[in-house]
């Protein structure tokens, strides 16, 4: 026999949680039950797999057949299911990045027209974008990537390459976000400018051409997978 299969209710899927991080685990989806398969035999923590309140326990065996625990007969053979690694399967409950609103201050940052080109470490986009995005893009591509989402549906994405899709590019100075094409008026004023803004350093300033600016947590940006965009849901359109 070569692994353990166990199938779980639908209803069960969030006990999965616990077995995220073990390396090999594959999920697939059948219509309201769930397959957990790729748990070798002799796993050393085979108890983990043991405690899930499967519908239903087997062994693969050659040519895909599935057997009973202690059964010497085939049952069935394994469905042919979208198999996805449990890791990106399942994905920590996305936070929703309230970072939308722009804060009133006393404080002024005058931004001028940028004389030479810089790098893009930042984009703000739909996240309906992002996701359509996602479906073509390369895993290499995704973990490069962090991401938090904002009530009104715009998603900030961080890193290196960004996605192309359509929307506003943001570029880096002195701990700052400027928007392309932007700079400040005296650009050695940038770090004084983030130590009054951010003094613990736990946020991204971004600001906007106009000189106004957001203040972003840096725990609410989250590491880009796959599943973790696909399932990111805004509160209004949250099930």
């Amino acid at each position: 026999m070569k692994e353990h299969l166990i199938v779980l209710a639908d209803a069960d899927r969030v006990l999965l949680g616990q077995l995220r991080t073990l390396p090999g685990l594959l999920v697939g989806d059948q219509g309201g039950r769930v397959w957990l398969r790729g748990i070798p035999v002799t796993q050393a923590n085979v108890a983990d797999f043991l405690c899930l309140p499967a519908t239903a326990r087997y062994f693969l065996g050659d040519d895909n057949l599935i057997f009973l625990p202690g059964g010497l007969t085939p049952v069935a053979y394994l469905p042919k299911l979208r198999w996805e690694p449990i890791a990106t399967y399942i994905v920590p409950e996305m936070p929703v990045a309230a970072y939308g609103g722009v804060l009133e201050d006393a404080f002024q940052v005058k931004l001028v027209v940028a004389d030479v080109p810089q790098p893009i470490v930042a984009l703000r986009c739909d996240l309906a974008q992002l996701q359509a995005w996602v479906d073509g893009a390369a895993e290499i591509r995704i973990a490069a990537l962090r991401f938090a989402v904002a009530e009104d549906g715009k998603a900030l994405v961080i890193g290196d390459p960004l996605p192309t899709i359509p929307g506003e590019s943001f570029w880096e100075c002195g701990g700052l976000l400027l928007p392309a094409g932007r700079k400040l008026e005296f650009a050695v004023l940038a770090t004084a400018i983030r130590q009054q803004l951010d003094p613990a350093g736990d946020h991204l300033i971004l600001f906007q051409a106009n000189g106004g600016y957001e203040r972003i947590s840096q725990t609410q940006l989250i590491q880009a997978t796959r599943s973790g965009i696909r399932q990111t849901r805004l509160p209004s359109t949250s099930p």
